[in-house]
């Protein structure tokens, strides 16, 4: 989807653009890539050292949303989609992002069942593990394609500005989020004791 342009003249001593959170492939986006292959990384990982196969399920999805920002599969789908299928427009909003977020719910809802049927497969260790992990992506989920649909959405640039700013923020810090309790699934420290009650902020093998 199309993106609000970033604030001019507001930051003067930030005026390079490979700062800017709007610049494909500047660094915040280059940024979130490296997140995205550390996190799958963490999650092949995780899976050998746990033998717990449930994980690659959390692995597949972020392969794929990390091809989907280095290759745009979802913006190309989605104008496949708004050129072969009637999608409904208004406040702005074209068929082609209609499509893309049709791209992105369906695609979300393939992988929310694969999680879901190995959540309920699970002891309830993983399960923890699971909803800390479902709560993230689902915050993602938020960020990255309703608020990114809002943004087209609303009227006045200045508005459009501080969402698309809420936007790109807020998948950053989802993204670490992840990343860093992935890394967490894989710390010495995080495997609990004998007997410890579960904490939902506190993965546990």
């Amino acid at each position: 989807m199309h993106r609000a342009p970033p604030f001019k003249g507001i930051f003067p001593y930030f005026g390079n653009t490979a700062f800017s959170l709007f610049l494909d492939l500047g660094l915040p986006e280059s940024y979130q890539y490296v997140k995205e292959f550390w996190i799958i990384l963490l999650c092949i990982l995780v899976t050998i050292g746990t033998g717990k196969f449930v994980y690659l399920i959390w692995g597949s999805l972020f392969f794929y949303l990390l091809l989907d920002d280095l290759f745009k599969v979802r913006e190309d789908l989605g104008g496949f989609l708004s050129r072969a299928l009637v999608f409904p427009t208004g406040l702005g909003v074209r068929a082609k992002d209609m499509a893309e977020f049709s791209v992105s719910t369906v695609v979300g809802l393939i992988f929310l069942i694969l999680i879901l049927s190995a959540y309920f497969k699970s002891d309830r260790l993983v399960r923890n593990n699971f909803l800390v992990l479902l709560v993230l992506t689902g915050g993602l989920f938020l960020f990255g394609a309703v608020l990114d649909l809002l943004v087209i959405a609303v009227k006045g640039v200045i508005l459009q500005q501080i969402l698309g700013i809420l936007e790109e923020f807020g998948e950053m810090l989802v993204m670490s989020l992840i990343c860093w309790f992935t890394f967490l699934l894989n710390s010495d420290k995080s495997k609990g004791q004998a007997g410890d009650e579960p904490d939902i902020l506190r993965p546990i093998h």
